[in-house]
């Protein structure tokens, strides 16, 4: 056996190269809105010639956005009947499901406050694109502390035109106390249940994008996650755009 194909016979190096993959692919696929983004607002330029509203902006800038999550109001554990206040540290498909479901309504969120009329068809091209993750603390050690400290890593590409938006929202903490949710299946409240946002720019190389993409995905890449059924593993880690 050579040791090229005894190292593709070794389960931990066929699993690094799928993790590797699978960065690879994410990178490409914000590259490609990255270039979207460049596109658009050469043609904006071209169409205003002359003029200076177009020529003040920059590149798109992609940021490494850390969410951090207070705890549900309440739940209650299907297979128990056991309701907690914490987070439902009996059942860790329902963390997950919360934190994906927060997680997209802190996407639109943001839309609502830096695109105007987002939803419109003619406005969508605006939107941020956010490749975002769940993790929990304890991921690089022995093993994950699922029920603590919630929160997810993500990827925002914001387009050059939206950027000074972007950045006002960080400024003011991104308004979490003006946010009225819509369609929220947790009753009685009507703010994100964050407990605090960090935004940090990305230098726009693809190395950069690469590192902080392969360390914000270590829990979905992590052991832990093989034991999860196959929706609930995707719900670790979505593209909103």
């Amino acid at each position: 056996m050579t040791l090229n194909s005894a190292k593709e016979c070794n389960p931990t190096y066929a699993q690094t190269k799928e993790n590797q993959r699978n960065v690879d692919d994410w990178v490409q696929t914000l590259w490609y809105h990255h270039r979207r983004f460049r596109k658009q607002l050469e043609v904006a330029r071209n169409r205003n010639r002359g003029s200076a509203d177009f020529e003040f902006f920059g590149q798109p800038l992609f940021y490494h956005v850390t969410t951090t999550y207070r705890t549900p109001c309440s739940f209650t554990n299907e297979e128990t009947g056991i309701q907690s206040n914490r987070f439902p540290h009996l059942d860790t498909k329902k963390t997950i499901e919360f934190i994906n479901k927060e997680s997209s309504l802190l996407h639109n969120h943001i839309c609502n406050r830096i695109v105007r009329n987002h939803d419109r068809e003619q406005n969508r091209k605006y939107r941020p694109i956010a490749l975002s993750f769940v993790d929990f603390p304890g991921t690089r050690q022995v093993r994950a502390r699922i029920h603590t400290l919630a929160h997810t890593h993500a990827v925002y590409l914001i387009c050059p035109t939206t950027q000074n938006l972007m950045e006002d929202l960080i400024q003011k903490n991104f308004k979490l106390d003006q946010n009225v949710i819509e369609g929220s299946t947790y009753t009685k409240r009507n703010t994100l249940m964050i407990s605090g946002v960090h935004a940090k720019v990305i230098t726009s190389s693809k190395q950069d994008l690469t590192n902080v993409i392969d360390y914000a995905s270590k829990y979905y890449h992590s052991v832990e996650t093989r034991s999860l059924d196959e929706d609930h593993r995707q719900m670790l880690w979505n593209l909103y755009d």
